[in-house]
């Protein structure tokens, strides 16, 4: 393999771990989102739609980053990519990709 090859394979790799590490900025900033609305009282977050459009839309922008997580992870590997996200996510699991500590 030449030098110009390997520094291509070497780019190609940090390239993912930036995009894993933006994905992982999107999960943290939704969940900080996520843990403050949870001071709402029930009735409250029923009454206005306005709070329940914003964690309705933090659980799918933290959703959506963990399966850009999951497709970058699975690119990387030698597997096939799975069609859908729940298989995407066994893939992961199978390959090692996930923890008590990821999945707590």
């Amino acid at each position: 393999m030449s030098r110009s090859q390997r520094g291509s394979i070497n780019s190609g790799k940090k390239e993912t771990i930036d995009r894993i590490v933006d994905e992982l900025e999107f999960v943290t900033e939704a969940t900080r989102v996520l843990a403050r609305k949870r001071s709402l009282e029930r009735e409250e977050y029923l009454a206005d739609r306005e709070q329940q459009a914003i964690v309705e839309r933090e659980f799918q922008v933290a959703i959506e980053a963990c399966i850009d997580i999951a497709e970058l992870l699975i690119r990387d590997s030698t597997e096939e990519m799975s069609p859908t996200n729940a298989e995407k996510f066994d893939r992961l699991e199978r390959l090692d990709g996930l923890s008590e500590e990821t999945t707590a």
